[in-house]
């Protein structure tokens, strides 16, 4: 059932309900720290913050630690390079961009269905 929950959190993550992921995932995370669950769970929480490198970090780790579920590690893999993507294109643009560049830019940072969604402006407490 732990995998079970993890997909139901990343369903509501995904959908934008980010507090209500964290409470479903709460379980996992208070439990052995050094699971791939609780690492990507952990690069989700750094993911919802903007702090690419910390999710980063934590989506490694946890597949590292994935022997069980290769597809799972795959669909991380995936989040990685839509980072990887996101900090490229950022690295990119130049350093002072007009109001309509930057309107244009975050348009197409939304374009990714999972990255759009993980971040929020809500507290995630």
């Amino acid at each position: 059932m732990l995998v079970a929950r993890y997909q139901l959190g990343l369903l509501q993550f995904s959908s934008g309900r980010v507090p209500a992921a964290f409470l479903t995932w709460q379980p996992l995370v208070e439990g052995d720290p050094h699971t791939p669950l609780c690492q990507w769970i952990k690069g989700f929480a750094a993911l919802a913050q903007d702090d690419f490198e910390t999710a980063r970090a934590h989506f490694e780790a946890g597949i590292a630690l994935n022997t069980d579920n290769p597809p799972m590690s795959a669909d991380i893999r995936r989040v990685i390079a839509e980072i990887d993507q996101l900090i490229h294109s950022s690295a990119d643009k130049t350093p002072a961009p007009t109001p309509e560049a930057s309107e244009n830019a975050e348009e197409g940072d939304a374009a990714h269905v999972l990255l759009s969604n993980y971040r929020t402006q809500e507290s995630l407490h």
